[in-house]
């Protein structure tokens, strides 16, 4: 203890000495700046977006205000896809206007009754579109010119050099004339699927592939699984591959008998590749000239004498987005009730709100839940006489499959027709939300069935032991790491997951049965995992009629009492997004963190998938397209 200290007394502090004013007013000029910026700053940027928005607003408005021409040649530029759907982003709305399939086909239609339309050009730049997308497209074609009396010209550089070739050129085949690019080339060299095998990676890496499959052809993980094509995905798409190309020589000898004689085409696409002097020569093109040259042949000819006006050359996409386009002549809607046209895009899942799919097969515009809501409320829905889904899926999640199919259950259950129209692809869970609707359509090309389920998981045990990285873990359950890729599959793991395989193929081969009124027995003859083109699906009982979406839509009308679809109201769902719910949704993603749970179920859960990636090759998917030009527009074509 310290001395002369007491126990119970502290001295009072002395008092501090009182600090010195500090001068306030640099830092508070500087407060002062530093907000007023920050504020003229936001000012400034919430100018320039409301500026964008409505500079776009009003660019669009003016476009629409100059009236179309009194004669003008409807011209489209293909240039890679072209949207299946109607458009997924309010901002398309202040850009170009984005052509789809629909729209072109409809065009099309209303351009045959349309006295101001003289003629339908075609430039081709590269394509991507998938068969059935080409067949429909060909169909419209054919009928503008075989109906009106029209003609359609189509030119292009070349005609398949970055492929599909004789897909394009099936279609080129459907105008009255062809024209070629100087240096150009044909070809028209068959067709071949491929994708590659990479088992003897995975065994180097360590990587076990686990994954199960109902049936034989559902060879979904084939290309990790197996080092090479097996026996049945084999016989599968040869079958597939023989089943498109007979289509595409049907379409090229309908279209152009002149030129090929017996089985001379089948010499032709042997050989493949023809350079422009040969493709003239044969008769597989009919002029090789520039592009200019071209359109200035076909507005003198169209135009008639010097003193005619000079048809103006209007863009599909400007003819679809006017006042005063298609359904201003001869295509008016009549004062029936509404068709519901539903679009299913992409993979079939359960999403988060506000949240876009992908992943392994792709992007989906809408959770499976949305989908069946819509189609729900469709039904409920007074004014609308029938609905007609638009399926373009390679499938997904069979819980989210069977929403929808489910929520076609309840529309027929109230009275009206459900009518499917199949697109580029139906299979899998794209087929098992088709298989309940009164009716199935389907281009020749579309690929269909894939009646199977498979699923499975990869073990990274090896893997992470060859890299000296452990994993350790707790857990409660027997079955707590069935889904860890750390790990293998246990057996009572492995047990869990036939029975649920079991289960999900079982369902499906009955779902197949009772829509398509079938025996169990025939049901399974045509599932075991197999894809069919769109022919051979008819053939097998899967579809009822090979058509496009306009075929199903006028089906569609006669069901709800109507003589086709232009006397009905048609209305198209999903409706594109605000601008400001774009925003918001943007926000949204930004803020949250990434699904990878959610993911991880499309990638390696109980899945209904397409049966590969290179079927979607062999039928692309499409998304977007369009291209909006000033009225006499020649520099396409040059």
């Amino acid at each position: 203890m310290r001395k002369n200290t007491s126990l119970f007394y502290k001295p009072k502090p002395k008092a501090l000495p009182k600090p010195k004013r500090k001068w306030v007013v640099l830092p508070f000029l500087w407060r002062a700046v530093k907000y007023t910026c920050m504020s003229i700053g936001a000012a400034v940027l919430l100018s320039i977006v409301m500026g964008f928005f409505m500079t776009a607003a009003l660019m669009k408005k003016a476009n629409l205000d100059l009236a179309l021409p009194d004669q003008m040649i409807l011209y489209y530029k293909l240039d890679g896809e072209i949207a299946e759907g109607p458009a997924q982003s309010g901002f398309d709305a202040f850009g170009p206007h984005k052509t789809t399939l629909r729209e072109m086909t409809e065009a099309l239609e209303a351009a045959k009754y349309d006295p101001r339309v003289k003629a339908f050009l075609m430039s081709v730049r590269q394509s991507q579109l998938a068969v059935s997308q080409i067949q429909e497209l060909r169909q419209a074609v054919e009928s503008f010119r075989k109906d009106s009396g029209k003609p359609a010209y189509i030119y292009s550089l070349s005609y398949g050099e970055s492929g599909q070739g004789l897909s394009l050129y099936s279609l080129a085949a459907a105008f009255d004339e062809i024209w070629l690019a100087p240096l150009g080339t044909v070809s028209i060299n068959g067709l071949r699927l491929e994708q590659p095998y990479a088992r003897g990676l995975m065994d180097r890496l360590g990587v076990e592939p686990q994954f199960f499959q109902r049936e034989e052809y559902k060879g979904l993980f084939e290309s990790v699984t197996h080092q090479e094509m097996s026996d049945a995905t084999r016989e599968s798409l040869q079958s597939l591959s023989e089943s498109l190309v007979k289509q595409f020589i049907k379409d090229i000898l309908e279209g152009r008998p002149e030129s090929f004689k017996g089985q001379v085409l089948g010499r032709f696409i042997n050989q493949g590749i023809f350079l422009d002097t040969e493709a003239k020569k044969l008769k597989l093109v009919d002029r090789v000239e520039y592009g200019d040259v071209l359109l200035e042949e076909v507005q003198k000819k169209l135009g008639g004498n010097p003193e005619a006006e000079t048809p103006a050359l209007v863009p599909v996409a400007s003819y679809v987005s006017h006042p005063e386009g298609p359904f201003r002549h001869g295509h008016e809607r009549g004062t029936g009730k509404d068709v519901a046209v539903i679009y299913i895009q992409g993979p079939i899942m359960v999403l988060a709100e506000g949240q876009e799919g992908g992943g392994l097969m792709g992007k989906t515009s809408e959770s499976a839940d949305t989908i069946a809501g819509m189609i729900v409320e469709a039904g409920k829905n007074d004014t609308v006489g029938a609905v007609v889904l638009r399926v373009d899926s390679p499938g997904g999640s069979p819980t989210a499959s069977e929403l929808i199919r489910r929520a076609v259950v309840q529309v027929r259950g109230m009275g009206k027709p459900v009518i499917v129209s199949m697109g580029s692809m139906a299979a899998s869970g794209g087929y098992w939300v088709s298989a309940s609707a009164d009716y199935i359509f389907a281009l020749p090309g579309t690929l269909t069935g894939s009646i199977g389920v498979a699923g499975g998981k990869v073990s990274l045990r090896d893997f992470w032991q060859n890299i000296d990285v452990s994993w350790d873990h707790v857990g409660i359950g027997q079955n707590a790491g069935m889904y860890s890729m750390n790990t293998p599959f246990s057996d009572s793991e492995r047990e869990r997951m036939n029975a649920s395989m079991d289960r999900t193929y079982n369902m499906f081969l009955q779902i197949v049965a009772d829509g398509r009124h079938m025996t169990s027995e025939q049901a399974r003859n045509v599932a075991k995992g197999r894809v069919w083109s769109g022919a051979q699906a008819l053939e097998n009982g899967l579809v009822d009629k090979l058509g496009g979406l306009n075929d199903a839509l006028d089906y569609a009308a006669v069901q709800a009492g109507y003589k086709s679809r232009k006397d009905v109201n048609i209305i198209i769902l999903p409706e594109a997004k605000t601008p400001l719910e774009e925003i918001l949704e943007l926000l949204q993603q930004s803020a949250s963190l990434p699904l990878f749970l959610q993911k991880q179920e499309a990638l390696l859960g109980m899945m209904t998938g397409g049966q590969s990636r290179l079927l979607q090759g062999a039928a692309v998917m499409q998304q977007h397209q369009g291209q909006v030009m000033v009225y006499d527009s020649v520099g396409d074509f040059k």
